[in-house]
């Protein structure tokens, strides 16, 4: 009985024509924007508009004067499902990009992570993203308190306990330059520059809206928060428009 391996076949002739495709468009456009653009599809509005109303629902929401649930808990239970619809929503925008295949809520010998993102072979054409590996984590909260530095350090240890450099954090808001967010800020510069750095890019929700509206790429706003970080500027943008 033989047990020599099948031999390998190659691809189909419409996954060839794809990847020749694909090959000529990076070729022939060597502009960052045009090429995210390029590797994501238009984001389901309809899908992201309608969690996103659920969420502006529960945040207006206040709890009946004859409701028995204790206010702690009421607060508690309202939390958990705007964080839970926050998620979803970063699902809608991961969703939008064919570099991306996103995994929720998923269960770790350590943790539960928001979300697992596997990086696809073409994420080769986005040039930060070379050195990410396999793979890179999402973490979720929806919350208009400011950020603290606990939640930065536990970021840096997810991407070192999960083999990762990458930790990419969704926020209700952009965090500022004073008082607490200050701090977290000077926190996530010093985790990008230690021997085994993390690198811990926050995305706020209008920046999710500006994708899921204007079209702009998710890639292309997650590779622009990367070489900020990596680059030591928040200036990156303004650069750019000077050119």
């Amino acid at each position: 009985m033989s047990t020599n391996p099948a031999p390998l076949q190659p691809p189909p002739p419409d996954l060839r024509a794809s990847l020749t495709v694909a090959l000529a468009f990076a070729k022939d456009n060597n502009d960052l924007a045009t090429v995210c653009r390029g590797l994501c599809k238009p984001i389901d509005t309809k899908r992201f508009n309608d969690i996103q109303a659920r969420i502006d629902r529960i945040v207006v929401a206040k709890r009946s004067a004859t409701s028995k649930k204790k206010r702690k808990l009421w607060n508690s239970q309202q939390n958990r499902l705007k964080g839970r619809l926050f998620e979803k929503l970063v699902g809608v925008v991961l969703d939008s990009c064919s570099v991306f295949d996103a995994h929720h809520s998923v269960q770790t010998s350590t943790n539960e992570l928001d979300w697992l993102v596997l990086l696809g072979p073409f994420h080769v054409f986005v040039p930060v993203m070379r050195t990410w590996g396999t793979h890179f984590i999402c973490e979720c909260k929806m919350t208009r308190t400011a950020l603290t530095t606990g939640w930065v350090t536990r970021l840096y240890a997810l991407t070192q306990t999960h083999n990762t450099r990458v930790a990419v954090l969704l926020t209700a808001k952009e965090a500022g330059n004073k008082g607490n967010n200050s701090r977290t800020i000077t926190a996530i510069r010093e985790y990008s520059l230690i021997p085994s750095p993390g690198f811990i890019l926050r995305i706020s929700l209008d920046e999710l809206i500006t994708c899921a509206v204007l079209g702009q790429s998710i890639l292309e706003i997650i590779s622009e928060k990367y070489m900020q970080l990596a680059l030591r500027t928040d200036r990156l943008r303004i650069l750019r428009e000077q050119v």
